[in-house]
């Protein structure tokens, strides 16, 4: 028997859809579908998207400006530590939820 599991978010919907249509106006009439080199071009795509291309979701940055302008104030793994908060239910505890707190 063959399982999945399947990430279902509404919070995530827009941001796909909005990728897709991104996808459907910029990317797809600039390639032949049945080109040889279609992976190597999907390739470079998503490396401009993702590096380079403007995101207005982004006030106009690409994502890695984005990345370089919150590096200063994002914590190093090593710098955040998990706190775990537990409910009693039943039979014990159940961990309703784990935070992330940045040490300084």
């Amino acid at each position: 028997m063959r399982s999945s599991s399947v990430l279902i978010s509404p919070a995530l919907n827009g941001k796909v859809e909005r990728s897709q249509k991104t996808d459907l106006e910029e990317f797809y009439p600039t390639v032949h579908l049945k080109s040889a080199e279609l992976e190597n071009i999907l390739s470079e795509w998503q490396h401009y998207y993702n590096w380079f291309r403007p995101h207005g979701s982004l006030e106009g940055k690409s994502p890695d400006e984005r990345r370089l302008e919150l590096s200063p104030v994002t914590p190093f793994w090593d710098e955040v530590g998990k706190t775990t908060i537990r409910k009693r239910s039943g039979f014990g505890y159940k961990i309703i939820m784990r935070i992330c707190v940045w040490q300084n």
